[in-house]
């Protein structure tokens, strides 16, 4: 309460350069998305106050320790950061150039089952296929045809994804702009 008047008082902030008054956004959470959103807000001038309950930010980005193990809590591998991919781009923008990337290489992830089956998941899709047609030259048209759905939903994710970004009221003209409907 502040002194002569009985009217509560709310808090004061400041930002990094002074400039006191409110937040302009508050960010709730600080997973990729919410440090991504507040990043952006903030290279756009905006104060921002990013908010998390756990004592850990970094949502699925941070790892732990159980005895000699370390574990990741979510994210296995990023993909498609190019150039001149739409990540890449933004991570770019969000980081100055200053980001760099390492390739997981030519195979970027492993399956091995209990009875010794293993097979391998490379960056190229047409090694991929070839895997899956090594191991299971049987099954030719369902491979191509699961290939074929998988590039389909690879495609339709980022629009999916950027129809989201809008306001709900204009989230139908995505989808409409997208042929979600």
């Amino acid at each position: 309460m502040s002194k002569g008047n009985g009217r509560a008082r709310g808090p004061k902030y400041w930002d990094k350069n002074g400039r006191d008054g409110a937040y302009d956004y508050i960010v709730i959470g600080s997973g990729m998305g919410g440090m991504t959103a507040a990043a952006m807000l903030t290279r756009l001038g905006k104060r921002v106050l990013v908010l998390e309950q756990h004592y850990v930010p970094g949502g699925f980005t941070h790892t732990f320790k159980r005895k000699k193990y370390c574990w990741d809590v979510g994210v296995h591998a990023v993909g498609e950061v190019t150039e001149h991919s739409l990540t890449g781009r933004l991570l770019k923008s969000l980081t100055h150039g200053r980001l760099s990337w390492a390739s997981l290489g030519d195979v970027y992830d492993e399956f091995h089952y209990p009875d010794g089956f293993r097979i391998d998941f490379p960056d190229s899709p047409a090694a991929f296929r070839a895997n899956l047609l090594e191991a299971f030259p049987d099954d030719a048209e369902a491979i191509d045809k699961y290939i074929a759905y998988a590039r389909e939903v690879a495609g339709a994710m980022k629009g999916y994804y950027l129809a989201r970004v809008l306001p709900p009221h204009l989230r139908r003209v995505g989808d409409i702009t997208i042929g979600r409907r």
